[in-house]
């Protein structure tokens, strides 16, 4: 089970709260129905069976689909190698030598397949068990572990059920929110030419992205190709919102023509309510302004009305980034296929 991580300069949002309160809700009532269910005749094996039915619940019904097969193979995985490791060596050392080699082994097979590390629980556990019972040791553990990966697989789907493909809209559409806010702070300072030590804090934007990111991991390889063209397409916008961010930390003088600030708030306001209506799924009124605004910008730069046509340049090629990126968010929707569409 991963719950929400939150970094020091990170605030608790309405997403963190409720991925905290409905995780924590389905893990407490998953180890409450292992135990309830196993107490009866597999008592000695609560421990492995609770911890398969808590490390089950994963944020979305698909990653938990996931990581019951993971689990479960992990399992079976650990239980061969530490019951193999008990029976081939002779009585006195089997306990010490089985628990070094089958850790050796597991650790090494984690390496590659960080996911198997949950098989280390049973070959410890069948690693400490002594006496002629190793086989069946394994086969109650495995009953266990299976009894509790099916329990917290019903109770993902049963209490307070979220889907990978609800996760994933979700997180986009804040992701798209928190790109307006940026991208409106980012135009805003551009315009007042700040210095370049005051460059804007994107880590949310990043934080946002990456939930959408692991919530389209969850799904099905069939059902992950569109999730994934929305997600290339928002990384360029953020990639286009970096470079502007970049070209307004570069020194310069764009001279005292009053309508290049007009210019740049327009792009920023009509920038910014592509993206929240991105956020809404509605389609937004592409009227050209994002387009014309970038125009403009480098019209007076060709005319020469700046002092400093190198970075007025720059600026005008990363409003123009801009420009694509919405443009390949517009086409990455849900909004049919019609070809050669104008830019925003």
């Amino acid at each position: 089970m991963r719950l929400p991580v939150i970094g020091p300069t990170q605030d608790l949002d309405r997403a963190q709260l409720r991925d905290a309160a409905r995780l924590s809700l389905q893990a407490a009532t998953g180890a409450l129905l292992t135990w309830l269910a196993l107490r009866g005749f597999l008592a000695d094996e609560l421990f492995v069976g609770i911890l398969a039915a808590v490390l089950i619940v994963q944020p979305s019904i698909g990653g938990t689909m996931g990581a019951a097969g993971t689990r479960l193979t992990a399992s079976l995985v650990g239980c061969a190698v530490g019951a193999a490791c008990i029976a081939i060596f002779p009585p006195g050392w089997a306990t010490a030598a089985g628990l070094v080699t089958s850790m050796a082994i597991l650790n090494a097979v984690a390496v590659f397949r960080p996911a198997w590390t949950y098989g280390i629980v049973c070959a410890v556990a069948l690693s400490l068990t002594e006496g002629d019972a190793i086989w069946w040791s394994a086969l109650e553990r495995m009953a266990a572990i299976g009894i509790g990966a099916v329990i917290g697989v019903a109770v993902v789907w049963i209490v307070w059920p979220d889907s990978a493909e609800h996760r994933f809209r979700r997180h986009m559409r804040s992701t798209l929110d928190a790109m307006a806010d940026l991208v409106d702070e980012v135009a805003a300072r551009t315009a007042r030419s700040e210095a370049p030590q005051n460059r804007v804090d994107d880590r949310e934007v990043a934080r946002r992205l990456a939930l959408a990111e692991e919530a389209a991991d969850a799904l099905k390889l069939a059902d992950r190709d569109p999730l994934q063209t929305r997600l290339s397409a928002a990384r360029e916008m953020r990639d286009a919102i970096r470079f502007l961010d970049r070209a307004a930390a570069v020194p310069r003088d764009l001279g005292q023509d009053a309508d290049l600030a007009e210019l740049l708030d327009r792009f920023r306001a009509a920038v910014a309510d592509r993206l929240r209506a991105f956020a809404r799924d509605a389609q937004p009124d592409f009227d050209g302004t994002v387009t014309q605004a970038q125009r403009d910008v480098t019209r007076r730069i060709e005319e020469g009305r700046t002092d400093d046509p190198r970075s007025g340049t720059v600026l005008a090629f990363a409003m123009d980034e801009i420009d694509r990126a919405l443009a390949a968010l517009r086409d990455a929707g849900d909004r049919g296929d019609t070809p050669d569409r104008e830019r925003a």
